[in-house]
């Protein structure tokens, strides 16, 4: 129970901490262009001889007007700089959330057998999620012409249809393997959505690309530090549709985030439908199940403890973080942060259960953080922002370095648009009133 006890309170801090994060849409430099077309648009349809004859600095009074707006502006860019540090230290909290996975889920084994346990832990977040699948539209659906709910819906199956796949596939590969070998494999879904985008025709940046192999490196000294041989077996090919299923589940959850930004709550219940359906098959296929057993597990505090965390914050919660972070960073990124969840992983074994890191594996705990930090700010990142703690120029590069897809962008930029209009048309009518 001291263990149980120590989890406990480690991961209400998580929690704790991941509550002070929230995430926007972003808005970038394409805004501030967008704002000052239309002024000098507008401003060029404005009679010239209106303002000598009437004595009215139409001129002087639209560019007032114009950096007013530009101020906004700036005070914007600023915030979408933060938006975007909250977003990736949410999704920082999340890799960490699911870091817990690792301790709780091998003291949950020990008493519950996988499959069980599994579709246990899934139908408990398919519950706690249900009113998110079944909620009416929100105020910003409804203002809309188009209902999104069936096909954030469908979208959502879909992602979790993925995920299924790749949860089997690391139960049936973790029979015949060794996990840390199963670990590793599993990270490479942070080179197959950078090879999903490659394959789309998105360019990918050389930062990019290089703190993927960093990455990637690194959790194999963290995973393989231990590991006796690399000879392959049918559980390895198995394990290998880990980060395709995974992969492919980032990828396609971006997509269907740009494409209904206000349906996160929606597509998280809806991607855990296929994983549960999957789990019980499988528990079905491979499990006995004894009324006695059952009884004795669901009257044991350690064991209901370890399968609402599972379920409910870990993987509930968990995916909503992440299909919100999805509105602002890319797929790419995202799977770049997630993977410091073996670093996390190791440190909570460490704390919960007293294991330790070799050289070896904090050497790849470095690398997997370092190629994060850098896929995420390039060198040109990093050098602003020292820059910018040393009392320099402020951070500029990140927004730069940050995918954001122009289709989270409309809906501001527009906005701004329409505030310029009806500034530069009032001014007009003022001086059209005049004659």
């Amino acid at each position: 129970m001291t263990k149980m006890v120590r989890a406990l309170l480690i991961c209400s801090t998580i929690v704790a901490c991941a509550r002070g994060f929230s995430m926007h849409p972003a808005i970038i430099g394409r805004a501030q262009t967008a704002i000052r077309t239309e002024s000098s648009t507008r401003l060029q349809s404005i009679p010239a001889n209106m303002t000598s004859d009437f004595g009215i600095d139409i001129e002087k009074e639209a560019w007032k007007q114009k950096n007013e707006l530009d101020t906004i502006m700036q005070t914007s860019k600023t915030s979408a700089e933060g938006e975007i540090w909250k977003a990736r230290g949410l999704l920082l909290a999340a890799a960490a959330l699911y870091g817990t996975n690792f301790p709780v889920v091998k003291m949950l084994g020990d008493i519950v057998p996988v499959g069980i346990g599994a579709t246990i832990r899934f139908g408990l977040a398919s519950l706690v999620t249900l009113p998110w699948l079944l909620a009416p539209p929100t105020q910003e659906i409804r203002s809309k012409e188009d209902d999104t709910r069936l096909p954030a819906i469908l979208a959502g199956i879909e992602v979790g249809s993925y995920n299924a796949v790749a949860y089997l596939a690391q139960a049936v590969g973790l029979e015949t393997i060794d996990a840390s070998k199963s670990a590793f494999i599993c990270s490479l879904s942070v080179v197959i959505v950078p090879v999903l985008d490659f394959l789309t025709g998105k360019r990918m940046t050389r930062d990019q690309l290089i703190g993927a192999f960093m990455a990637v490196v690194g959790v194999a000294f963290l995973e393989l530090g231990g590991a006796k041989d690399m000879t392959f077996s049918v559980g390895d090919l198995a394990t290998f549709l880990q980060p395709i299923g995974f992969g492919l589940a980032f990828w396609r959850m971006e997509v269907a985030m740009h494409k209904y930004p206000h349906e996160a709550k929606r597509a998280t219940a809806a991607q855990l439908l296929p994983v549960l359906l999957m789990s019980a098959v499988y528990s079905g296929m491979t499990d006995t199940v004894d009324v006695g057993q059952v009884v004795s597990w669901v009257t044991d505090p350690m064991v209901l403890f370890a399968l609402f965390w599972t379920g409910v914050v870990t993987t509930a919660c968990t995916l909503y973080m992440e299909s919100l972070a999805l509105k602002t960073l890319s797929a790419a990124e995202t799977t770049l942060i997630f993977s410091t969840e073996p670093v996390w992983g190791a440190a909570f074994a460490a704390l919960l259960m007293g294991e330790h890191l070799g050289a070896g594996s904090a050497a790849g705990a470095a690398l997997v953080v370092a190629g994060c930090i850098f896929s995420s700010l390039g060198f040109q990142g990093l050098s602003n922002q020292l820059g910018s703690l040393m009392g320099a120029a402020p951070l500029a590069a990140a927004l730069a370095t940050t995918a954001v897809p122009a289709s989270a962008l409309e809906d501001r930029v527009d906005g701004a648009e329409e505030m310029v209009e009806e500034i530069v048309e009032e001014i007009v009518m003022s001086t059209t009133d005049i004659f």
